[in-house]
Formats: structure tokens, sequence, C-alpha cells
């Protein structure tokens, strides 16, 4: 049972890791620039990009290496819970037997995915490059207000984990005979930062506030502050 959730909870993080890249993705290369400075960017120079290409392989390394990383924690699990190493061993077994599984299929598929990206640099050596407008959905003249949006291009992946993401949904449909305008706009909020990290955060802050009257800039107070803790202090070593 355990093995299984374990591979369940990386199936959904994999999930919302590809919508989230998809998303990325979308962003940055999907249609026309939709502004002037946005159609002149360039690359960033190579030491940006070694060091993303670094964390990119650092996350890859830490996801195939996860069954080696239980097997390395098992004797601090042992002395920390007090349970023999054979008992931890056999309790971790089924969770690095679902991982030794889960790494090799994701190896598999990076295997894959560099071989396909090799034969596409053969083609693209081979016969060159095209450049032409990207989507142009039948129109003659399509403008960037007419590109999919890294929202929309993500949309397919995003609507799988509604339940999770609860995402917002604003539309303003268009009115009368000749309408002026309409919008659509879609907002996926982070669920942990608006009713957890958010809550907590304005509840300390309300709380340090309440304390401010303390912190006043009076130098006499703060030495009393001072004896009086020391005076607490010593009673409380002699009673």
């Amino acid at each position: 049972m355990p093995s299984f959730a374990v591979l369940g909870v990386l199936v959904l993080i994999s999930g919302l890791a590809a919508a989230c890249f998809s998303k990325a993705f979308g962003v940055v290369f999907l249609g026309p620039p939709r502004s002037a400075a946005a159609g002149a960017a360039e690359e960033v120079p190579a030491p940006m990009r070694a060091a993303m290409v670094t964390l990119a392989l650092a996350c890859a390394g830490i996801g195939l290496a996860a069954p080696l990383v239980v097997l390395l924690v098992r004797a601090p699990v042992a002395v920390a819970s007090g349970l023999g190493p054979a008992l931890v061993a056999e309790q971790l077994a089924g969770a690095v037997s679902a991982l030794w599984i889960t790494s090799s299929v994701f190896a598999g598929v990076i295997a894959l995915a560099l071989v396909l990206r090799w034969l596409r640099g053969l083609g693209v050596a081979r016969f060159g490059v095209r450049r032409g407008p990207t989507w142009g959905c039948g129109y003659s003249r399509p403008s960037p207000r007419m590109a999919y949006t890294g929202s929309s291009f993500a949309a397919p992946l995003t609507r799988a984990f509604e339940p999770v993401l609860r995402g917002e949904v604003q539309y303003r449909p268009p009115e009368g005979y000749f309408p002026a305008a309409s919008a659509f706009r879609t907002e996926t909020p982070d669920v942990f930062t608006a009713r957890l990290y958010a809550p907590l955060f304005h509840a300390v802050d309300r709380t340090m506030k309440g304390l401010r009257w303390l912190q006043h800039g009076n130098i006499h107070l703060y030495v009393l502050y001072i004896a009086l803790t020391l005076v607490a202090l010593l009673a409380w070593e002699l009673r």
C-alpha cells in the first residue's frame, strides 16, 4: 500500500509539472510576439544558459536517483525511529521497488526524447529551416490578439486537475448586434498561498503590530526590560 501511495503522488506531481511547463512554453514560444519589445528579445548569454541546464540536469538526476536516495536514508531512519535496520529495510522495500520501476520508465522516456532530438538535428542539417507565421489558423494577416495564449495551450492539462487547481474564469461575452468589446480571462490561484500562507502571515503581522508599543525607542525602558528579565530569571532559578 505505501508503494502505491508513493507512485500515485509521483504521478500527480508529474502531471502538475507537465501542466506548468506546458504553460510556460506556450507563454514564451506560442504565436507571434505580443509587443515590439518581445519581438526584439534575444537569447541570454551562455553562462546563464549553462546555469539553467545545470539545474535541469540536477532535477532529472534527483528524480532518476530516487531509489538510491531511499536506500541511503535507511540507516538514519533506523537511528531516528529506534527500529532495527532490517525492519526499516523491509518497510521501505516496496517503495524502493516502485521507485525503480518509475525511474526506469522515465529514463527510457528521456532516452527516447534525446534520440528524437538527435534525429531532428539531422533533419534540420539536411533540409534547412524555413520560417513562417506560427499557427495562422486560416487567417491571412493574424495579429497577436488572435494567437493562442499560454493558458489556452495548457488548458487540456489543467482541466484534468481542475478539482485540485480550482481555476477561476472571468468572462464578459459580446453584447448587442455590433459588440464593442468582450473579454475572457482565466486564473489559477495558488491554493496553499491563498488558504494557508497568506492567512498565517496576516495573523502574525497583526500580532506583531499589536506588540509595536514595546518598540518605541526609549532606551531607559529598554534597560528596564533587561533588568526585569534578569530579576525574573533569578527568581526562577532560586525558587
